[in-house]
């Protein structure tokens, strides 16, 4: 597992869209050895909520790779996410017009994830005409999104996916084949279970 190398060593307010014009370049460089870079999220720091995965449907960073997204100079927080499901977070990062450079690393990992697991069952329905490709739950207070709860494994369209979670206030999210994001915010799971259907008004736009 990587975290033991390491160790040895719905929307209520949408992320902001990237305008046009007086743009910066934004520069990742994976540097996370044997892992590959599946998505790249950016969203004002203000804004709650990622949007669209800059990489797109069928682009990844290869190690050693990098790759250059134009944004425009601000306060931005940015998310990695590898092959595996482990995400890689800065926030509040000042991108000026000269751009930022960034290159990933294992030491970049979030983690002190606290332990949500327990014996309530949420079920997550794909409703999309797409695979679901990750699932993600977070406390709602948390900064974080943790880990992809479905692994290498998807969730093919009309199927169900459950985790089982302690009570507690979520936020959730679901990212498809074709990158992007269908967020929930505040989902209250009770001991009966929380249900959600994953369908097209959840996009992050």
């Amino acid at each position: 597992m990587k975290k033991t190398i390491l160790l040895l060593c719905v929307p209520l307010i949408a992320a902001c869209r990237i305008s046009v014009g007086n743009l910066a370049p934004l520069t990742v460089i994976n540097g996370l050895g044997g892992w590959t870079i599946h998505y790249v999220h950016a969203s004002r720091a203000d804004a709650k909520g990622w949007g669209d995965d800059l990489l797109g449907q069928s682009e990844i960073i290869r190690p050693g790779a990098k790759r250059v997204f134009s944004l425009s100079p601000g306060t931005w927080d940015i998310r990695v996410t590898d092959n595996e499901g482990d995400t890689y977070t800065r926030r509040d990062v000042v991108i000026p017009t000269e751009g930022y450079t960034w290159e990933v690393t294992l030491e970049d990992i979030d983690s002190g994830f606290p332990d949500i697991s327990g014996n309530c069952p949420v079920t997550f329905l794909n409703s999309l005409d797409t695979r679901a490709d990750s699932i993600w739950v977070s406390p709602s207070d948390y900064g974080y999104w943790g880990t992809s709860h479905t692994g290498e494994q998807s969730v093919e369209p009309g199927t169900e996916f459950v985790v089982w979670l302690a009570p507690g206030e979520y936020d959730m999210m679901a990212t498809d084949g074709m990158g992007r994001s269908f967020v929930v915010y505040n989902c209250v799971v009770t001991e009966s279970g929380f249900f959600w259907e994953i369908t097209e008004d959840f996009l992050e736009r």
